[in-house]
């Protein structure tokens, strides 16, 4: 397959040269000044981040392909959020047919919620370091392990534990989409898809209790759990076979680092320069359009593990504790929590 891709120039380049003036965060989306720099079928949208050359980053996937992504991010949420919300419904007769009080059942779902957002001390560096999808896929199993074993919980410490495991498998849904929404698509585009993530998660928690309280009227209490059950089982076939990696390694070049200059045979030449400002050699690269990149095979696309040998999980799942030392993040987690144990009792 051809593949064709515009490559950086000088007027790129000096579009960026007062990129540190600005507020830290901020990004120029639109080029007012028509700098020759990648853009959307908006011709005044600038593409950010760059793609790269190569036709397996996400950002240069087919319309097609990118949708397939997103329609498995929504399953995936999908599920996760209703099988968290079972039992909402039937709070009363689950106690009655279980033996355990209703201030055990809220007691569980305190601590699912404290895992959902704890678990991600654990989850968000294995996914960064093996792979989304793995995670994806993990997250699913484990939740429908933990939708099979809720109806035959009889006693506390079980109730508890099993409540501990689903946070912990639902935790990947809080924070790892959102990254896989950063993958696939240009800044311009995050806040669409960024929605669709958020109407998922609404969905879930509020009518995933209506579904199954209807369920429970015409059916045993059991089946409460075992849909939810059968819909987990389904999805991880479907994201199994359908839901692609989408961690990518970019390398980012900055204008202090790169300068590029047009050649008259049609190469161009970057030419990268130490901290001392000294040049270091130049090197070529083709800039010839049409070159042939081969594609991945889908069997090559159902890979699990995507190691990434240069990043350090261990490291950044300590580096997380550092963001305790403000009192406002401290305070934000404290007040969500709190919010999320009222609403379900």
């Amino acid at each position: 397959m051809a593949f064709q891709k515009e490559r950086p120039t000088a007027n790129m380049a000096r579009a960026c040269e007062n990129e540190n003036d600005r507020i830290p965060g901020t990004v120029q989306l639109i080029d007012i000044e028509n700098h020759n720099a990648s853009h959307s079928a908006e011709r005044d949208v600038i593409l950010l981040p760059t793609p790269s050359d190569d036709p397996h980053d996400p950002l240069n996937w087919s319309p097609s392909r990118k949708t397939l992504s997103t329609i498995c991010l929504q399953i995936f949420m999908a599920c996760e959020t209703l099988a968290n919300s079972t039992y909402i419904a039937v709070l009363t007769q689950f106690s009655k047919k279980t033996g355990l009080s209703v201030a055990t059942i809220n007691e569980g779902t305190g601590y699912m919620f404290l895992l959902a957002g704890w678990g991600l001390i654990f989850w968000q560096p294995f996914a960064l370091k093996y792979g989304k999808r793995l995670t994806y896929l993990l997250a699913v199993l484990g939740t429908l392990g933990c939708c099979i074993w809720s109806p035959f919980c009889t006693t506390k410490a079980e109730w508890l534990l099993n409540r501990v495991l689903a946070g912990f498998f639902v935790a990947p849904s809080e924070a790892l989409p959102e990254t896989s929404v950063t993958d696939v698509y240009f800044v311009h585009q995050h806040g669409r898809y960024l929605a669709l993530y958020a109407l998922s998660i609404v969905a879930g928690m509020y009518l995933g209790p209506v579904f199954y309280g209807y369920i429970a009227l015409r059916a045993d209490l059991n089946w409460v759990f075992y849909v939810p059950t059968i819909f987990n089982g389904v999805s991880f076939v479907f994201l199994f076979f359908f839901m692609e990696e989408t961690s990518f390694s970019r390398t980012i070049t900055t204008p202090q680092s790169l300068n590029v200059e047009k050649k008259p045979d049609g190469v161009l030449e970057h030419s990268k320069t130490d901290e001392k400002g000294s040049e270091a050699e130049p090197r070529a690269v083709d800039c010839e359009l049409g070159t042939m990149v081969s594609q991945k095979r889908f069997i090559s696309r159902l890979s699990l593990v995507r190691k990434d040998d240069s990043y350090r999980a261990m490291r950044n799942a300590i580096r997380i504790f550092q963001y305790l030392r403000w009192p406002l993040i401290v305070f934000c987690g404290y007040v969500i929590l709190t919010k999320a144990n009222v609403s379900y009792v």
